[in-house]
């Protein structure tokens, strides 16, 4: 049995699974400096998908989006933050699901993964 725990300001999350697990929650908030944090914890593709969009509000809730699946894969993996964060990256809208992954945590289509807003 694995398990995994989350918690910020006023929510915690707790994932309990027959196999790898990770979860992650975050309060969404403004960030001055939100493409330069992007531009250093994410893959090319998430760091283009947010420069392309101007609107702040869009822009804010697709980096939490990338932002918490990528915390909730590595605690899966196991890896933690010692994993390489440029090693793999999500679809921008929709069911999320890795668009790329390492050799080492491939295929892609292994994983699964849930947003809620």
């Amino acid at each position: 049995m694995q398990f995994n725990i989350s918690h910020t300001r006023g929510c915690v999350s707790v994932a309990v699974a027959g196999r790898s697990v990770g979860v992650d929650v975050e309060r969404r908030r403004e960030l001055s400096d939100l493409m330069a944090v992007a531009r250093t914890a994410f893959a090319r593709e998430p760091f283009a998908s947010l420069a392309a969009h101007p609107d702040g509000n869009t822009r804010t809730a697709l980096f939490y989006r990338y932002w918490t699946l990528g915390e909730a894969f590595i605690k899966a993996t196991g890896e933690g933050i010692t994993q390489d964060l440029k090693s793999f990256a999500f679809t921008e809208a929709g069911e999320p699901a890795l668009t790329r992954v390492s050799k080492v945590w491939g295929p892609a289509q292994r994983w699964r993964f849930h947003c809620q807003s």
